[in-house]
């Protein structure tokens, strides 16, 4: 069982690692874009530096990565909760620190959206909070302009969703764990916010 888990840790990091921003910035404009923007290589600062378009291709991209660590691990080993969390924990760990970058990454929504929807294909109650979470943000994103409160949104909805409905106790502790840390990783969006200085993104 060890090995398993660890085996999906790696298989999740893996995949969650392939860096789709920084491809094709790099690929459409021969430049890094942790030099450009926010320096993020997520769907929104690709959004402003090729349009949204390209935004939302990267986007569907590290959500696919985010689902393939779910899935793959649950073809692998089973859908074993605690197998399909830890890879989903890699996959979004391989986003925000990615290995073939220096570790340098996104903020994990999008991929994390993937592990949700990859949790839900085996577990169908997980697919009532990525719904909540996915309509939380689509409203806010759509009142305010913003997609950091969009996502800080998703991650309070997630975390509630995940004590509300009846899930397996794994996918509880995962949930809250990667609501937490998403509502972290935007720890500078919410000091501009309160600033009145975040940039408001078409995405």
């Amino acid at each position: 069982m060890a090995l398993n888990c660890l085996g999906a840790v790696l298989l999740g990091y893996v995949l969650g690692s392939i860096p789709f921003g920084y491809l094709v910035v790099r690929w459409r404009l021969g430049r890094d874009i942790r030099e450009m923007g926010s320096g993020n290589i997520g769907a929104t600062n690709v959004s402003r530096i090729l349009g949204k378009v390209w935004g939302r291709t990267v986007l569907v991209l590290d959500i696919a990565k985010g689902l393939f660590s779910v899935v793959g691990a649950g073809v692998i080993w089973g859908k074993i909760p605690v197998v399909l969390a830890l890879a989903g924990l890699g996959g979004i760990l391989g986003h925000i620190f990615p290995l073939y970058i220096g570790f340098k990454g996104g903020k994990g929504v999008a991929t994390g959206i993937g592990v949700i929807l990859g949790l839900g294909l085996f577990y169908p109650m997980v697919i009532f909070i990525l719904g909540g979470g996915l309509l939380g943000w689509f409203v806010l994103y759509r009142i305010t302009g913003y997609v950091s409160v969009g996502s800080i949104v998703f991650a309070l909805i997630v975390l509630i969703g995940a004590w509300i409905v009846k899930i397996d106790v794994v996918f509880r502790i995962f949930l809250s764990c990667l609501a937490v840390l998403v509502i972290y990783r935007h720890r500078e969006n919410i000091a501009r916010l309160m600033k009145g200085a975040e940039h408001r993104t078409e995405l």
